[in-house]
């Protein structure tokens, strides 16, 4: 048998592990970037996010959507890497809920709540930024990450959503390469050389 057939043969499944495995290294180097950001002080101490359980919570939504809605864009996107940040998310969380002392049988039950919330929120979030609808995106932040009577969410909805709307635009700009191996740049206050030391950190951890 000819051996070069042999070796091209084996060589596609392998290829396709190899990738498989990049892009689950990615995915959690992703997902590690959204947590990051989403403990960035400013959230609570300057925007009013309710700094508790659930507004972290919602700020980690909201990070791994903007990444997660980056890949969509991109064009001939890797759906894989999209559906691997959502299950390195909310596997994640699992873990998280799990030392935080939720009984077992309950946390399958917070999880999936989660994802539920995360889906209608990047529908939402994605049409607000589709239509660059800084009223829609607002609205929606301030529902769901403050609560319709949040006193805060006055000057802090806004704040968020203007926010959210830059990193969308930062994230566009950023290489659909660099994405893939698992590097983003939020915008935030930081200077651009403090924030690639921070990501190139993350890589290296």
């Amino acid at each position: 048998m000819n051996k070069g057939f042999v070796a091209e043969i084996f060589s596609v499944p392998l290829a396709a592990l190899r990738r498989r495995r990049a892009d689950r290294r990615a995915a959690e180097s992703l997902y590690a970037a959204a947590m990051d950001q989403a403990r960035q002080p400013v959230f609570y101490a300057s925007w009013g996010v309710p700094d508790t359980p659930a507004g972290r919570l919602e700020m980690l939504l909201l990070h791994v959507f903007l990444i997660w809605n980056r890949i969509e864009d991109q064009a001939g996107h890797d759906r894989r890497l999209g559906q691997f940040l959502f299950d390195s998310t909310f596997r994640n969380l699992d873990i998280s809920l799990r030392n935080m002392g939720i009984g077992d049988l309950s946390v399958p039950r917070h999880v999936k709540r989660a994802m539920k919330a995360f889906k209608g929120r990047a529908l939402a979030y994605r049409a607000a930024l589709a239509a660059d609808d800084q009223g829609a995106l607002t609205a929606t932040l301030r529902r769901n990450v403050y609560g319709a009577d949040s006193p805060a969410a006055d000057a802090g909805a806004p704040a968020l959503a203007g926010y959210t709307a830059a990193c969308a635009i930062s994230l566009s700009a950023q290489s659909g390469d660099r994405i893939r191996q698992g590097y983003v740049v939020f915008g935030d206050h930081e200077n651009d050389t403090e924030k690639q030391n921070r990501a190139d950190t993350r890589m290296v951890a």
